[in-house]
């Protein structure tokens, strides 16, 4: 999955494509260079027109920036290793920042890809990871019920009214180092924490455009830019597959 899209445009073309992008750097106007694993794994020089937090499950890729490339007349040589991933873009970013700053990992239910817990003077805090989205739970006290006996962290909205749910997707804001700022400030105990507690994103991973579009019943060819082929759908995950004809439908 990549939460971070870039839409790019290749060089002399005008059809705008969506690809894995797992740097937090990259920005609209970027030169970059992309691996199309559409083709074979072939390096292409692109120009990113904007970036978009989808948590989409794209074929192609950003390898580097094109200032990170060599072009000469072998065409386009990467330098080892290759600076595929930087900064906040993967939950990977955020649970080692956790573990270095004093968190507690946990595991967790089937629904969540892990936890983490910790208390400060007044407060427990629990952060949740899953698939599409972080749940952060604050509860008053030292105890923290929703530590279960086997030393695993159970989520449910009954152990405290202070509990928000963020989707990655259409975040807005770069979620992973919003919940480092979040955890940096609950370490410290830097409250009121209400700013960090007002839900962002949405479960439907479609962008507006996409949104109308499948309401009016075109198509944008979105399906084959992720790297559809035949009649085999798309998976984005969270159980929304796109199939041909860029058919919506869900796990």
């Amino acid at each position: 999955m990549s939460y971070i899209v870039a839409f790019v445009v290749y060089q002399n073309g005008k059809d705008v494509y969506p690809i894995n992008c797992w740097r937090a750097d990259v920005k609209a106007g970027d030169a970059v260079v992309v691996r199309q694993e559409t083709k074979g794994g072939e390096l292409k020089w692109a120009q990113v027109v904007r970036t978009e937090f989808l948590n989409w499950k794209c074929k192609n890729y950003i390898e580097c920036l094109a200032s990170e490339a060599i072009f000469d007349s072998l065409g386009i040589r990467l330098s080892v290793p290759t600076p595929t991933v930087f900064g906040a873009c993967r939950p990977a970013f955020v649970w080692d920042h956790l573990k270095a700053t004093g968190w507690s990992r946990h595991h967790a239910s089937r629904n969540y890809k892990g936890g983490f817990s910790r208390a400060n003077r007044t407060e427990v805090a629990n952060i949740l990871f899953r698939s599409n989205g972080v749940d952060i739970q604050l509860i008053d006290g030292s105890h923290n019920p929703a530590l279960t006996p086997d030393g695993g962290l159970s989520f449910s909205l009954n152990l405290s009214p202070r509990t928000v749910r963020h989707a990655l997707s259409h975040s807005g804001i770069n979620l992973f180092e919003w919940v480092i700022e979040f955890a940096d400030a609950f370490r410290t105990d830097s409250g009121p924490y209400d700013r960090f507690m007002k839900p962002v994103g949405r479960s439907d991973k479609r962008t507006e455009e996409l949104r109308q579009k499948a309401q009016e019943g075109r198509s944008d060819g979105l399906y084959e830019a992720l790297g559809g082929a035949g009649s085999e759908s798309v998976y984005l995950g969270d159980g929304l597959y796109l199939g041909p004809g860029d058919q919506w439908r869900g796990g």
